[in-house]
């Protein structure tokens, strides 16, 4: 049997492109109305090269306070948003956005009492 090079059988880094996950970012921005907080959040994937193939998707993930509020998994070259509400008198929100379980943003939204 060839001895293979790569995590994947067959597959050599340096001649056929293979990335683990493609680059992506997540922006998010916050709009305070009278009765509520509006989280707005867009995520977005790097298009794939020349001569690249895919391998694993890129993960995002929303937290509230520890708790998951919103989960995606995303390949090359896509796009996605989302809007979180947060009503006025529930408290402090800890807001964290993750990629590939690592913090990307943390937010802070307080709403009173």
């Amino acid at each position: 049997m060839a001895r293979l090079s790569g995590r994947v059988a067959g597959v050599t880094y340096g001649t056929c492109g293979w990335s683990p996950a493609p680059a992506g970012t997540a922006t998010v921005k916050t709009v305070v109305h009278p009765h509520a907080t509006v989280l707005r959040a867009h995520f977005v994937t790097d298009a794939l090269g020349a001569n690249e193939v895919q391998g694993a998707k890129l993960r995002f993930r929303v937290t509230d306070n520890g708790k998951d509020i919103y989960r995606n998994r995303m390949g090359a070259g896509q796009r996605s948003a989302a809007k979180f509400r947060f009503a006025q008198g529930t408290g402090k929100h800890v807001v964290q956005v993750l990629k590939n379980g690592v913090v990307d943003s943390r937010t802070v939204i307080k709403t009173g009492r």
